[in-house]
């Protein structure tokens, strides 16, 4: 993936999150599907212009906020796209698959220690 179109969907994640949108309610503002912007945000695939520029709407900025990398916050820790990726994984998942991934990955990680 080019490295463009991850910070692009890291920008976008994070200036959705200010607004507190689910993916769902940005989606159906944006007036694309719930899946189109998950992978916009995962950064597997690059929105359209008319997406772009719905985007911006959807989201009150103008398109170049989009583009505005210069504080790279939303970016920090280095593993944050992962976390973003992970997030979007298990959206769908239901309370017991999130309880027993929770277990595994501390069985995984305490056991580290």
């Amino acid at each position: 993936m080019a490295k463009l179109q991850k910070l692009l969907g890291a920008r976008v994640y994070e200036l959705r999150r200010r607004v507190n949108l689910t993916q769902a309610q940005f989606a159906e503002r944006v007036g694309v599907s719930n899946d189109t912007i998950s992978r916009i945000e995962r950064g597997i695939r690059s929105p359209s212009f008319d997406v772009l520029e719905r985007l911006a709407k959807a989201l009150d900025i103008e398109v170049r906020e989009l583009f505005n990398f210069s504080n790279r916050k939303f970016l920090e820790p280095k593993c944050r796209l992962e976390l973003i990726d992970l997030l979007n994984y298990l959206q769908d998942k239901n309370p017991d698959e999130i309880a027993m991934i929770y277990k595994i990955s501390r069985l995984i990680f305490d056991g580290h220690n």
